[in-house]
């Protein structure tokens, strides 16, 4: 299941299943910087890179892997 990821700017979203999600998003550095831990299935999107992490709820930013697919959001959602 994957998405279409649209622009890469301050309004960059994704359409999965005709849901847009707006990702948090900001450059790789001040995703390394600042460090947060997301949200379980919270979405962050590299600007620069292009890259995107979901979130766990447990690991910090640095602790994640990327994503191969924004559809690993919907996996196991039952």
């Amino acid at each position: 299941m994957g998405g279409i990821l649209l622009g890469i700017n301050m309004r960059t979203y994704f359409v999965i299943n005709g849901l847009m999600i707006y990702p948090r998003q900001d450059t790789y550095s001040a995703w390394i910087l600042a460090n947060p831990i997301l949200a379980f299935r919270e979405v962050a999107l590299e600007l620069d890179t292009k890259k995107v992490k979901i979130g766990d709820g447990v690991n910090k930013y640095d602790g994640l892997p990327y994503s191969e697919s924004i559809g690993e959001l919907f996996i196991s959602c039952g």
